[in-house]
C-alpha cells in the first residue's frame, strides 16, 4: 500500500513544510507530554495551584489529541 501527497509549489510551500515536518510535531508533543508527567511525578517542590495547572494542561493535550484521533504509540 501507498500513499502520494501532491502539493502545488511554491504556492502550497506551508502545507508541504507541515507535511514534511509532522515527526518532529509528533516528537516535541510527546517530550511536552512526558516532561509534564516527570514535573507531576517527581517534582516536590510544585505549588499545589502549579501541578493542578499542569495537570490541566496535560489532560488538554490528551483530549485533543483523541479529538482528532491522534495516537504518539
Amino acid at each position: 500500500m501507498k500513499a502520494t501527497l501532491e502539493f502545488e509549489l511554491p504556492q502550497d510551500a506551508i502545507e508541504h513544510q507541515t507535511a514534511i515536518d509532522g515527526w518532529k510535531w509528533r516528537m516535541i508533543v510527546n517530550e511536552i507530554i512526558e516532561n509534564l508527567r516527570q514535573d507531576l511525578k517527581y517534582n516536590n517542590n510544585l505549588h499545589a495551584e502549579a501541578g493542578k495547572s499542569l495537570e490541566s494542561l496535560r489532560g488538554f493535550i490528551y483530549q485533543r489529541m483523541t479529538e482528532e484521533n491522534i495516537i504518539l504509540d
